[in-house]
């Protein structure tokens, strides 16, 4: 069957179409432009995230909600976590590889020093004091390697005012499923999860989820 001779001018107007939307998001993006700030097209639409510019703040609103869900299988185009933290010059090195609790791939840090590191989430969730969340995953561990989860919380200006681990101190062979409840406290304004650990060893990560209870 021949297509009509418009079919292709069509097409290409539409495909320009598009190109072009993108090209208008990644402009708002990048110029940190809100228009809806109770709504966010990237937790329905993951591929957006390839548009924000480093990190991405969220402000959700009341309720239960999963605010964060993360497989390590959804990081193509994007990798949602930030550069890596490191307390001293080491060779720590992230990747995603296969072997995850079901299976499925996961975040695997090799570490050679005995200080900790640190990769955080490229989501800064604004939060209220007295709200409370619960931060989920599975983790495991080999040779030395100590393992935990927690909380970055930062102040009105912005800045980091603490950190807080909300598990701590894991070291299992086998995956382990932790969860630790989190509240924010006073003069904070934004949190952000991570994941952490000291000592020497690899470090497994799956399946981290933060629900705002």
């Amino acid at each position: 069957m021949k297509l009509p001779y418009r079919f292709p001018r069509i097409f290409f107007s539409f495909a320009a179409g598009i190109l072009l939307l993108l090209l208008l998001y990644w402009a708002k993006c990048q110029l940190g432009i809100d228009i809806f700030p109770r709504f966010a097209w990237e937790e329905h639409f993951s591929v957006l995230n390839v548009f924000q510019k480093g990190e991405y703040v969220f402000d959700p609103p009341p309720g239960r909600a999963v605010l964060l869900q993360s497989s390590f299988d959804e990081v193509f185009p994007f990798w949602p976590w930030s550069a890596m933290w490191v307390r001293e010059r080491a060779t720590i090195v992230d990747a995603v590889v296969p072997g995850g609790p079901d299976g499925s791939r996961c975040l695997k840090v090799h570490s050679d020093s005995f200080w900790d590191w640190s990769l955080a989430h490229h989501l800064i969730i604004k939060a209220r004091p007295g709200r409370r969340f619960v931060l989920s995953g599975y983790v495991r561990t080999e040779g030395q390697a100590v393992a935990r989860a927690g909380i970055m919380l930062y102040d009105a200006d912005g800045n980091i005012h603490n950190w807080v681990n909300v598990v701590d101190h894991i070291q299992s062979r086998v995956w382990k499923k932790f969860s630790g409840e989190f509240v924010v406290p006073p003069g904070i304004t934004g949190i952000r999860c991570r994941v952490a650990g000291y000592r020497s060893g690899d470090f497994y990560f799956d399946d981290i989820r933060f629900i705002q209870q």
